[in-house]
């Protein structure tokens, strides 16, 4: 039996499967170790761990578990001693730190200027900077490390971290080409060199659990994803829950005009693109129809959408434009969310619903269209994340989109899928793409 455990912003889900595929447990925790302080976004990172361990135990007392897989949310960084211990609490991907200013600019262009690299805050290289300009970095640090890192090393009592080059470079200041650290761009920056944990290109043995599991380096939750819904790698993933992602992989390195290279296992790349809302804009249109009437619910939205679409399609109606930047960009922070072309005929609920679905399709398919250009057009999409699963709406609109057929993995927790299916073949030396079967 293998394990697969996804710490994801929001929640924490890990699946059992046995050798022929078959899904034997799943479970999802709500991640609740979340706060802020001002600028600040923080997890506990000892919470979450322990509640991972807690999940191990228990699972490890239900099945013969052989491998453990991990994947966890990238970018963010905690600090951990020379024993492995939390020195700090994670810094996630959504801190703003490295927005605040710094002499004629921010942190994160200081350091992009510094460095030459597309360094956004939430970065963990970022949140390195601000600490060490601003004296914050924990006495006796010994490294920094992603959170799924941590859990991994806390799970076989491992002492120094050692990242999988998908985790890695979404810290920044890594070389995609070389697939190691940039020792010249962290040397311009003057951050510490001796805190950069080790790398390695491998799904590699980190240690064993007190019951004789095997435990692997932890991957990145967009690599992870795509391992565990795409089975041709001909295909493309459309993944959106509280963030969102396209990614395509290429046997090769290529530098696209948007979006992002990022290495992806057995020596290939993902190009991706990240918007950073997502799925997040359609809780905040949510949250806005619930200031009206609190019973109105994501089943209402789906509901309205589909009506918007259907009469869209017979010409009764138009849909505003939406951009849902409402966090801005990765290239452009300060950016903001907009809605144009309101008439006194579309200003309702559904077509505004079917807008912001439609924004959220529209921002991925802009990546799409630079990735095609690159590397060719795809003919088949794979849907994951509860956005594109538990909504009939959102599905319609990226067949539309996107034009291809949108396969649904029969399986739910893709990342945590594909973190199991990573490590089982490691463990085994087989190949598991058999595993991954779509819905009829």
């Amino acid at each position: 039996m293998y394990l697969g455990i996804d710490i994801g912003t929001t929640s924490i889900c890990a699946v059992v499967i046995s050798k022929n595929g078959t899904l034997l447990h799943s479970v999802t925790e709500q991640n609740t170790f979340g706060y802020a302080n001002g600028a600040t976004r923080m997890q506990n990172a000892d919470g979450i761990a322990k509640k991972c361990r807690e999940i191990c135990d228990t699972l490890n007392a239900q099945y013969p578990i052989q491998s453990i897989g991990v994947s966890g949310q990238m970018h963010g960084i905690l600090y951990v001693d020379a024993d492995g211990n939390a020195l700090s609490p994670l810094y996630s991907w959504q801190d703003e730190r490295g927005n605040l200013p710094a002499g004629d600019g921010s942190y994160a262009e200081q350091l992009r200027a510094l460095t030459g690299y597309p360094i956004s805050t939430g970065y963990g290289c970022c949140s390195l900077y601000y600490d060490m300009k601003n004296r914050a970095i924990p006495e006796n640090t010994a490294a920094f490390c992603t959170i799924g890192d941590y859990v991994a090393m806390q799970l076989c009592g491992r002492k120094t971290p050692l990242l999988n080059d998908t985790c890695a470079a979404s810290l920044g200041l890594f070389d995609l080409k070389a697939r190691r650290w940039d020792d010249a761009a962290i040397r311009a920056a003057a951050l510490p060199r001796h805190l950069f944990p080790e790398t390695t290109g491998e799904v590699a043995m980190l240690g064993k659990t007190p019951v004789g599991a095997t435990v692997y380096t932890c991957i990145g939750d967009n690599q992870a994803s795509v391992y565990g819904s795409v089975r041709d790698e001909n295909a493309f993933l459309l993944n959106i829950g509280t963030g969102s992602q396209i990614s395509v992989v290429s046997r090769q390195y290529v530098a696209p005009t948007v979006g992002e290279v990022r290495p992806y296992l057995n020596g290939a790349y993902l190009i991706a693109g990240c918007p950073l809302c997502g799925g997040y804009s359609y809780r905040l249109l949510k949250d806005f129809f619930a200031d009206v009437n609190s019973e109105i619910t994501y089943d209402t939205m789906n509901a309205w959408a589909l009506l918007a679409l259907e009469a869209q399609e017979k010409g009764n109606c138009t849909v505003p434009d939406v951009r849902p930047t409402f966090r801005g960009t990765r290239e452009d922070p300060a950016s903001r969310a907009s809605i144009t072309g309101l008439s006194e005929t579309n200003l309702r609920a559904p077509a505004l619903t079917l807008g912001v679905l439609k924004g959220i399709s529209g921002e991925l398919k802009e990546f799409y269209t630079a990735f095609c250009a690159l590397l060719g057009r795809r003919t088949q999409a794979v849907g994951a994340g509860n956005a594109v699963r538990m909504n009939p709406a959102m599905r319609r609109v990226l067949r539309e989109d996107f034009g291809c057929e949108v396969f649904i993995p029969a399986h739910t927790e893709e990342a945590s899928f594909g973190a199991a299916r990573a490590a089982a073949e490691t463990y085994t030396g087989e190949n598991f793409s058999c595993w991954i079967q779509y819905q009829a």
